[in-house]
């Protein structure tokens, strides 16, 4: 990998050494005596009515300590999860209404995806809990499944919810819908692309998992689960149970990958809850990697159609976007706000585009519920864009570089307001297209192409470039302290799920106060412990945290500079501060910026007064989104004879702003493209028409390994620092995949447009492309 530059000073390093050691301790390590194990029974058809649980075979089998079913959860005053978050228009205000849908944590009545939890057993055992979870007898009415998310024009014999009964949740409306029509029948050119935005599975690294002890003296509920955000979590879980929030602790410890998954409460979670309360021990739960691919949310799911209008020059003069969004079964979070307000938010990406239109439509299917999922809309968005743009140059005949210069937004008008009220506070986005065709030798790929073809295989090139906001939620608590032993407290909301944030937020402090890292003690994922902001998502915490830390820091040192004043009776002028020690100007006396609370304590049992404190709760508050972009170049050899597709070099030029920690950056980048390459060439949930999995196991569902990524790959960063935060960072955490999906996708179309193929769509795997150059050759 090559190109740094930034602001990262000599970054440490705090988790690698525990993780790679394997002494990390993730949900399922968390060991308490006497711990029952509990085993969900899973529904096997994805609609319909329950007429009948026979669990009394289950609950005579040996080991088996209680079984529960949706009856019980309600007998012991169970609610339904309700965590849904408000859809707005793109004014933030104006509330969009979209259907309202309680999630039992186990299923009464109405069976509405393949794997709902029908029943829960809790046994001594793993073993004997799975055991008797197959003699759970189940009796369902059938129901005619809904599985394509198609838009309905009447009332369904069977809708998935009565209170829609044309299986739609919303429609959401954005932009001048008429000024567009208005661009698009004055348009030199027309050019419209249909897209397919397949379903995925988030497949973390680590499945989820639970363990869930309640205390009957305090009255209090304990989970151990991984999460993006123990407080976000927490207080769903309290919903569902019935509970105050300050009657639930949520821990989270080490986190192995979320990518939005980790965020929102599962049935799962509060169904151990309730039964660890019953039953009076602690119940654990791990989830299967099968059970993970049947009930994890799912991710993506759309449609996707955009049309531009385009002068002579190529210049797009208004855009077009209609989406169909499946989101499944139930409506999670802000699962209603991906394929809309977020496509919304994103649409301009960094293009002068005078008008914007968009219609967006979620549709209720019968499959597992779809949620964030790395990108979250950013990736969908620019993927049309980018392949927009593509299609627009070949129907015009202009270089597929050149289209992009003529329309970017140029540096001297940023700040740029765009057509959706998003401010563009920084980029410069020609910088970052020209470093890109630089770097990736754009010019001479014509050479390659001809050498790939003397080899008997077909080489293409394809570019992305993209502008996407981050931060989301812009406020962001630190609740920063002191201790009498000489140690700086830093407690965070969001949670690592692989960020690093350890080893980034201890650094932007030790930098700051000029101490070692050494004295600093980071406390994340106990909700009794930090404050209640937002989950880890959005590619928030680099910028949102890492400056109220910075912040927090600054507001500490005066304040201690205060504290100093008064414990030598000295001016607030006649001291400095450096590298962690407060000097006075006029005796030279020095005191540490880590003894002051001890000092402190000292006189005050003498009977000095001293009211100020090193301690706060720092709140940061951002004017708006960050805009991280970047331009990435890919390039392909496909084998025409077998479709087998080798990425042969791949270039990515990113504006983070202000890099913290390069390593970090690297790994955010890399994993994002691995991601962004599982979509673009092989990941897919597929579901029958009777609503079964067919995608259920890893032999069946394919992942990206080692062997399918660049041969090539380098990374260059290119900050354009934001005046949005101290920093001037932005997030990265999404800028791997918003950028890898068109650029992958151009480059296969690019490569094999000589052999007759002219539209491809994800995933773009070895049996597809070879039908489709079977499919062009014969109707040659």
């Amino acid at each position: 990998m090559a190109g740094r530059s930034g602001h990262a000073q000599a970054p440490i390093d705090l988790e690698g050494e525990t993780l790679v050691s394997g002494r990390g301790q993730f949900t399922d390590d968390i060991i308490i005596q006497d711990a029952l194990v509990g085993v969900f029974v899973r529904s096997s058809i994805a609609h319909g009515i329950i007429r009948g649980i026979d669990t009394e075979a289950a609950k005579a089998a040996p080991g088996v300590v209680g079984v529960f079913t949706g009856e019980d959860l309600a007998a012991a005053g169970c609610n339904p999860i309700t965590f849904m978050v408000p859809l707005f228009e793109v004014d933030g205000q104006t509330e969009v209404p979209y259907v309202r849908t309680p999630r039992p944590a186990i299923v009464r009545d109405r069976i509405r995806h393949i794997g709902e939890c029908v029943a829960l057993i809790v046994a001594e055992t793993a073993g004997a809990a799975q055991d008797a979870a197959d003699l759970v007898d189940l009796d369902i009415e059938d129901l005619k499944p809904f599985m394509v998310p198609k838009l309905a024009t009447e009332a369904l014999d069977t809708p998935i919810w009565e209170t829609a009964p044309a299986n739609q949740s919303y429609t959401w409306l954005a932009g001048n819908q008429e000024a567009v029509d208005s661009a698009l029948s004055h348009a030199a050119h027309t050019v419209s692309v249909s897209l397919r935005n397949q379903r995925l599975a988030g497949s973390p690294l680590e499945p989820r998992a639970a363990v869930a002890s309640y205390d009957r003296e305090t009255e209090r509920y304990t989970l151990y689960a991984g999460s993006q955000g123990s407080t976000f979590l927490r207080k769903g879980l309290a919903d569902a149970l019935g509970v105050p929030p300050e009657s639930v602790r949520v821990v989270s410890k080490h986190v192995g990958g979320g990518f939005g998954l980790k965020v929102y409460v599962y049935p799962e979670y509060v169904a151990v809850a309730v039964a660890s309360r019953v039953l009076g021990r602690t119940v654990r739960w791990t989830s299967t990697r099968s059970e993970a691919l049947m009930a994890d949310q799912g991710a993506r799911d759309s449609a996707l159609k955009i049309t531009g209008a385009f002068d002579d020059d190529g210049r797009v003069t208004g855009i077009s976007c209609d989406i169909v969004s499946n989101i499944g079964a139930y409506a999670i979070g802000i699962g209603t706000r991906v394929q809309s307000s977020v496509i919304a938010e994103n649409i301009a990406g960094p293009y002068l585009t005078p008008e914007i239109a968009i219609r967006s439509i979620g549709v209720h299917t019968n499959s597992i519920p779809t949620s964030p999922y790395r990108g979250a809309g950013r990736p969908e968005t620019t993927y049309m864009l980018e392949r927009l743009m593509d299609k627009a140059a070949r129907a015009i005949g202009i270089d597929p570089i050149e289209i992009r210069r003529r329309n970017l937004i140029p540096r001297d008008r940023i700040p740029y307001t765009g057509p959706m009220n998003q401010v563009y506070d920084s980029g410069d986005f020609s910088a970052v297209l020209e470093e890109a065709v630089r770097r990736s030798d754009w010019e001479g790929f014509e050479r390659r192409r001809e050498a790939a073809r003397k080899n008997g295989v077909v080489r293409g090139i394809g570019c992305s470039l993209f502008a996407e906001t981050a931060g989301a939620n812009f406020i962001e608590p630190l609740d920063f302290r002191v201790t009498e032993d000489g140690l700086v407290e830093l407690r965070i909301t969001g949670v690592s799920t692989g960020q690093r944030h350890l080893s980034t937020i201890t650094h932007i402090v030790s930098e700051r106060l000029g101490i070692s890292h050494e004295h600093i003690r980071f406390i994340a994922g106990d909700s009794d412990q930090v404050p209640m902001g937002s989950p880890a998502v959005g590619s928030r915490v680099g910028q949102m945290t890492g400056s109220a830390a910075f912040q927090a820091a600054d507001s500490a040192i005066a304040r201690g500079r205060m504290m100093v004043g008064a414990i030598t009776d000295r001016r607030y002028n006649d001291i400095d501060y450096a590298d962690g020690y407060y000097t006075i100007g006029s005796t030279g006396e020095r005191i540490a910026f880590l003894d002051i609370p001890k000092r402190v304590s000292a006189l005050k049992r003498q009977g000095k007064q001293i009211e100020e404190t090193l301690d706060a709760v720092e709140v940061f508050r951002s004017p708006g989104f960050s805009f991280p972009n970047g331009c990435h170049v890919c390039e392909v050899e496909i084998d025409p004879q077998t479709g087998k597709l080798e990425i042969v070099q791949y270039t990515a030029v990113d504006d983070c702003g202000n890099v913290i920690n390069h390593a970090v950056v690297d790994g955010q980048l890399v994993g994002g493209i691995a991601q962004g390459l599982g979509q673009a060439l092989m990941e897919e949930v597929v579901y029958d028409e009777t609503g079964q999995l067919l995608t259920g196991s890893f032999m069946d569902y394919a992942m990206p390994r080692a062997e399918d990524m660049p041969r090539s790959l380098t990374i260059i960063d290119l900050p354009d620092p934001t005046p949005s935060n101290p920093l001037g960072a932005k997030g990265v955490g999404e800028s791997g995949t918003t950028g890898s999906l068109a650029a992958i996708v151009s480059a296969v179309e690019d490569a094999l447009r000589p052999l007759g193929v002219t539209d491809v769509q994800m995933p773009l795997t070895p049996c597809r492309l070879w039908q489709a150059i079977r499919a062009a050759k014969s109707s040659m």
